[in-house]
């Protein structure tokens, strides 16, 4: 059985650019986010679901295009699902984590193992063919001031799994000069998240377990597999982040 947790952060008001606030359709407090619709009947409320047909909890996106690997065959974020994503899961197909040519992409079915199998092979088949599904929340390479920051924590005590959802206002976001994200900052003590170039994240004030320094590269930004927990826990975690944009009210 699963054991559920939901936590739910309570964001202060921050000033925001009124003309910013403008692009968006909806304010939304954190209870109406997290208490709406959930059509597929996983952890994740249709709002803040990556794969709002498909169960998955975890919010696994490898590729950090704010689609999860439960309903995202289309590895070259192309429009649909062809050969050529065929042939990438084709050369995935039997790898585990660590092993030449595994690719998180094709891991459609994450769990301990993370292996590339005849699981991830059907959820494959079913998306074959069929439109890429549309979800309502982006990468976090897209986030802007005003919009929701979304982080889905797993944690497992043996092989049961729980989760929590938090839920922050993003207040500023600075890029590199290339466009790529440099850091993102939040309402009151929430702190902030900074990207180094080389994809390494520092997470500073106000994140669960992540208070202590550098997290590996792709292990956090990119969603891209589970780590020790920094805040005392035995028990393995893993993140997805993505944003929401829609506004958080307190």
């Amino acid at each position: 059985m699963k054991i559920i947790s939901l936590s739910l952060i309570a964001i202060a008001s921050a000033c925001i650019d009124d003309a910013a606030l403008g692009e968006y359709s909806e304010e939304l407090t954190a209870a109406e986010i997290l208490g709406g619709p959930n059509r597929d009947g996983d952890t994740l409320p249709d709002l803040v679901d990556n794969c709002p047909d498909v169960p998955n909890s975890d919010a696994f996106d490898a590729d950090g295009d704010g689609l999860g690997n439960a309903c995202d065959a289309d590895y070259d974020n192309s429009g649909s699902v062809t050969a050529a994503d065929y042939g990438v899961f084709l050369a995935a197909f039997g790898t585990q984590r660590g092993a030449p040519g595994f690719d998180p992409r094709a891991d459609h079915v994450p769990n301990l193992a993370d292996a590339v199998n005849a699981a991830d092979f059907s959820v494959f088949l079913r998306q074959w063919g069929a439109p890429v599904p549309s979800s309502p929340v982006v990468g976090i390479e897209a986030a802007r001031a005003g919009d929701t920051h979304v982080m889905v924590v797993t944690t497992m005590n043996g092989d049961v799994p729980s989760y929590r959802i938090v839920l922050r206002r993003i207040v500023s976001v600075l890029r590199y000069p290339n466009g790529r994200l440099d850091r993102l900052e939040f309402t009151g003590s929430f702190g902030r998240l900074t990207t180094l170039s080389d994809g390494h994240w520092i997470a500073q004030g106000g994140f669960p377990c992540f208070d202590t320094g550098v997290i590996e590269p792709e292990r956090f930004a990119s969603n891209m597999d589970r780590f020790a927990s920094d805040c005392g826990l035995a028990n393995a975690v893993h993140v997805s982040m993505y944003v929401l944009p829609m506004t958080l009210t307190p």
